[in-house]
């Protein structure tokens, strides 16, 4: 039944008469009942965001998507702007990258910094890699989120060189006293996107923001450990952070996958599709697929932390 409304709900929706918009100066044709920032994607225009998340509901929090939009006061933020039929949108004006540096400057202000604008930036990464060794993270080339950082990605697209406020470190220690993943709230940007999958898309109700002002955190409410609050450790806030926050215990440091492959879980009869993340002919993590019919990207345990110590056992057979 599922699987036969989502066809039918694609049918319907290619059936609908697309709206005309004009974007940076270029009329293009949009879905009706989108975002701003779903209309620049889908006309592959870049708009940055940190918040945002496909399969989640619009947040505008980070602030770093406003846009410019004719007849509308002050620069709304494109992921929860829905557009309208004649709408003139301006996504990358001189005031706009001004206001998005300054947002993103604020962000940094408590994330080290380090890695982003070091003037040997491009040395470290070519004859640094062996200095991978450590849990906690001091900056640069010991961020378990190197290279495959959203942070990193945003400042380069936004041309940040620099950053003019002064970064307070917010001391928290490493938590890695819970199985599969640890975490380390000094390079959380508050984005909500991890208590955000565990409340709306699985439903759990693990995480909540803690605390307030600087102090201000990510966990189970009343200092629980995750496992006394009853969380699943599905790994979907592992998978949607966009900094190094949250890493598996098992693959953090690894970098850069080489290949993507797409698979299906054998560890039981449901059959839910996987996304193997393999470097050096190994497997070394695994992602859910929100796209998937099956099981639409709510993968559990055992298929998000078990498969790579599986496959790569000493003791599996593999003759």
């Amino acid at each position: 039944r599922c699987y036969c409304d989502k066809k039918r709900g694609e049918e319907t929706m290619t059936k609908e008469k697309k709206i005309s918009v004009t974007i940076d100066n270029k009329q293009v044709e949009v879905r009706p009942n989108i975002t701003i920032l779903q209309a620049a994607r889908d006309n592959n225009i870049y708009i940055p965001s940190m918040c945002t998340l496909e399969h989640l509901p619009s947040y505008g929090a980070c602030r770093l998507c406003i846009v410019e939009v004719d007849g509308l006061r002050g620069f709304p933020t494109s992921c929860t702007t829905p557009v309208e039929s004649g709408m003139v949108i301006r996504t990358d004006t001189a005031e706009i990258r001004g206001l998005r540096q300054e947002i993103l400057k604020l962000l940094l202000s408590e994330h080290p910094a380090s890695c982003l604008f070091c003037d040997e930036h491009d040395e470290c990464k070519k004859f640094m890699g062996t200095i991978r060794k450590v849990g906690v993270t001091t900056g640069c080339r010991y961020c378990p989120n190197d290279e495959r950082c959203e942070l990193q990605e945003i400042v380069d697209k936004v041309g940040l060189t620099e950053t003019s406020y002064p970064v307070y470190y917010r001391g928290f220690p490493v938590e890695k006293n819970d199985p599969f993943y640890d975490r380390d709230y000094n390079l959380c940007i508050l984005c909500g996107r991890c208590v955000r999958v565990c409340n709306s898309v699985r439903l759990n109700g693990t995480l909540a923001f803690k605390q307030r002002g600087k102090l201000t955190t990510i966990g189970p409410a009343f200092d629980r450990t995750h496992l006394e609050a009853g969380c699943e450790f599905c790994g979907a806030c592992v998978s949607v952070c966009p900094t190094g926050a949250l890493s598996t215990k098992t693959s953090k440091w690894y970098g850069m996958a080489e290949a993507q492959v797409a698979t299906t879980c054998t560890l039981c009869s449901v059959g839910c599709r996987l996304m193997l993340q393999v470097k050096n002919d190994e497997v070394f993590d695994v992602l859910p697929d929100y796209d998937a019919v099956v099981d639409q990207g709510l993968i559990c345990v055992k298929g998000r932390f078990a498969i790579p110590e599986y496959v790569n056992s000493p003791q599996r057979f593999t003759t």
